[in-house]
Formats: structure tokens, C-alpha cells, sequence
């Protein structure tokens, strides 16, 4: 799908599809991106993080995927509920 920023999908309920940790291009916070494919209203589309906590999340239920979950963002910290 196309790509979306993760900010315009804070509190709306996501289907996470997929996820795969890629070399990034922009090394300012790391090394390693995490794509994430998702659905949202029916649509797919993919964001693209360095989020440790989304990333440790994903793994932790990656054999439980698809699952819908909500982004929340913490002062500067996203997360996934």
C-alpha cells in the first residue's frame, strides 16, 4: 500500500498486517527502520518507524498477526495498545 505517516494514525484502530526491520536510509536515530503494513478503513497502506517499543511490540505478537491495535504517542514515545 501507500505509504502514510504514523501521525495521522494516532487513537484510530489499525490492522497490523506485517512488519520488516530494514537497512534505513535516514541513520540519524539508528541503523534499522521497521516497515509496518497496515489497514485502515480498508485500505492498505505501510509506515515506516524507528520506534523501539512499536518494534518490540510487533515481535512480541508478530505469530498472532493480523491484529488491530491502536498508536498512542507519550510525550515523544510512540506505542501500540
Amino acid at each position: 500500500g501507500d505509504k502514510i505517516s504514523i501521525e495521522k494514525l494516532v487513537d484510530k484502530p489499525v490492522k497490523f498486517l506485517d512488519f520488516a526491520v530494514r537497512e534505513s536510509r535516514y541513520q540519524r536515530y539508528g541503523t534499522e527502520v521497521l516497515m509496518v503494513q497496515i489497514e485502515l478503513d480498508g485500505v492498505k497502506r505501510v509506515f515506516f518507524t524507528q520506534s523501539a517499543r512499536i518494534r518490540r511490540t510487533l515481535e512480541l505478537f508478530k505469530d498472532k498477526l493480523p491484529r488491530i491495535g491502536t498508536i498512542k504517542r507519550e510525550n515523544r514515545a510512540w506505542r501500540i495498545i
